[in-house]
């Protein structure tokens, strides 16, 4: 969990740096469920975002449906994110999507649980 706020933040870090244009950069967070522990993540990432006003968190709880979970990603694509966070509900309905987001160039990060191969960076 430590690593995940340390990566969060040198990415808000380097993505602050870019001052020259006013560019809004979009985090997609796709959560397997909704629990405290889970919610309490969101917060704090809600929290320090409200010093970086060139960033947005589109997030979205997919309820312990694969299915949802990957319409999920599937619009969070669609509305352009610069990163993704994801809790897969399961590996293996998962990945595919993963490894999609991942071809695109867009960082994946996963928390708390693995996907069906490689195709994330944190």
């Amino acid at each position: 969990m430590g690593r995940f706020f340390i990566l969060l933040f040198i990415i808000i870090a380097f993505c602050s740096c870019r001052e020259e244009e006013k560019v809004v950069y979009k985090i997609g967070f796709s959560q397997c469920i909704v629990d405290v522990w889970r919610e309490a993540m969101y917060q704090e990432m809600r929290r320090e975002l409200l010093f970086h006003d060139d960033m947005e968190i589109i997030y979205r709880d997919a309820g312990a449906d694969n299915a949802k979970q990957i319409g999920h990603i599937q619009g969070m694509l669609d509305e352009g994110i610069d990163l993704l966070i994801v809790s897969p509900n399961e590996p293996a309905p998962i990945s595919p999507m993963i490894e999609k987001v991942y071809n695109m160039g867009i960082p994946v990060i996963l928390l708390d649980r693995k996907i069906s191969g490689e195709h994330f960076n944190a």
